[in-house]
């Protein structure tokens, strides 16, 4: 599920969304889409390709910081 106030959510991607590629490039496991995430640079735009229900989209999100606090409840 995607945090509150972050790119994720902003971008109205859902708690069931399975994430097929990032940027162009195909995701095999959390850890390629995360490594694939950190290299872009807050304010660029990433295209994440999705499948929800069935269907695949495109998602555009703009990465940002995401302080720790948010990360974890406490804000």
């Amino acid at each position: 599920m995607p945090l509150d106030k972050s790119p994720a959510k902003a971008a109205g991607l859902f708690k069931d969304d399975v994430l097929l590629s990032v940027g162009g490039t195909e995701v095999e496991d959390l850890l390629g889409a995360i490594n694939l995430v950190r290299k872009a640079k807050p304010g660029d735009e990433l295209t994440l390709r999705v499948r929800r229900a069935g269907k695949e989209m495109d998602v555009k999100v703009k990465p940002t910081i995401v302080p720790f606090a948010a990360m974890v409840g406490l804000e």
